[in-house]
């Protein structure tokens, strides 16, 4: 079997160097591509364990480019990252840029040597610091990515650090589908109007007594509720959903408040829509600690032990901001 995924590999290595380089564009869901090549190495991530983290759901339009050939890129990339990550996480990102988009596949694994960065895109080069339990392939993944990047008249980059990481990031130019961007505006549009009293709260607390606290005040309102339990789940719900009010824990596993707070403000950037209001829920409140918060893109904070008045109170603020009346008209009076 792996003689057989090496003779392949070699194939479709000549084939490339050889035929034409033929494009045939077409409108692309690049999160729904994403998410099908991250569901190959769910069980495999799952089992060192690793993290993957797809932060393409942000695209909101199709790209119009050759699914083939992207597909190939990113396939290779997600490959290369999750054989040389034992722990942690890895993060897919895409995100408009101008004239085209731009795609990074990042990760927490072994990384590479100063002077590996030259040479990871040569044919059949393999590394020299492979982690333990790493079957080595041929050595051509990366070299076909660069084919296709050049195919596609992008171009690709890598940075690293020895036992940190490694980041690939590549520019690939093209367009939206302006079709489909005025098509799903104007959906937008009507779901925005058809929705106007829905109130949606996204939590994220670790603490199952916080999260019983929390549960139990916001009962009293007709807001829907979303709990997590960590940064990272907070960011992967945020999305794939729309929140007008998110309360972050500051100190969580797996990715703690403040930074799952700077990657939805990321997401934020290439969405259409209202701005979430975040509010860190948290003991840390000294000058410098609220400083850090608004730094890192929150817009205010609750003092734990958590208080149902300053909850309530909140919530009429941004009740009154959003004009959710369902929500306020259901808040007690702090």
């Amino acid at each position: 079997k792996e003689v057989q995924k090496i003779v392949d590999a070699l194939i479709e290595f000549v084939e490339y160097d050889a035929k034409e380089s033929v494009i045939s564009t077409a409108p692309v869901d690049l999160a729904q591509l994403i998410e099908s090549v991250i569901n190959q190495y769910d069980e495999i991530c799952q089992n060192k364990p690793v993290h993957i983290l797809n932060n393409a759901a942000n695209i909101s339009y199709p790209f119009r480019i050759d699914e083939g050939k992207i597909k190939v890129i990113i396939q290779n990339l997600v490959s290369n990252a999750v054989k040389f990550t034992n722990s942690g996480s890895i993060e897919i990102k895409a995100e408009p840029i101008a004239g085209g988009v731009k795609i990074e596949v990042a990760d927490t694994g072994i990384g590479l040597r100063p002077d590996e960065l030259e040479k990871v895109f040569l044919p059949f080069y393999k590394g020299r610091n492979l982690p333990k339990n790493c079957v080595a392939g041929v050595g051509l993944g990366l070299s076909i990515v660069e084919k296709n990047v050049q195919i596609l008249g992008g171009k690709i980059s890598v940075e690293s650090r020895l036992n940190s990481g490694t980041r690939f990031s590549v520019q690939i130019p093209g367009e939206f589908d302006r079709d489909q961007i005025e098509q799903r505006s104007s959906a937008s549009a009507n779901e925005n109007s058809n929705a106007e009293d829905v109130f949606n709260i996204l939590i994220a607390e670790d603490n199952p007594t916080n999260r019983l606290i929390l549960k139990s005040i916001l009962s009293y309102t007709d807001a829907e509720c979303t709990f997590v339990e960590n940064g990272l789940l907070a960011v992967q719900e945020f999305q794939t959903n729309q929140f007008s009010l998110v309360l972050m824990d500051i100190n969580m596993p797996v990715m703690d408040g403040i930074e799952a707070t700077k990657r939805i403000r990321e997401i934020e950037k290439t969405r259409y829509g209202q701005r979430a209001q975040i509010v860190a829920v948290t003991a840390d409140v000294l000058s410098h600690q609220i400083s850090q918060h608004r730094a890192s893109g929150f817009d205010g904070h609750i003092q734990k032990p958590i208080q149902a008045s300053e909850i309530f109170a909140l919530l009429h603020d941004e009740a009154l901001y959003h004009h959710s009346k369902a929500v306020f008209n259901s808040v007690p009076t702090p």
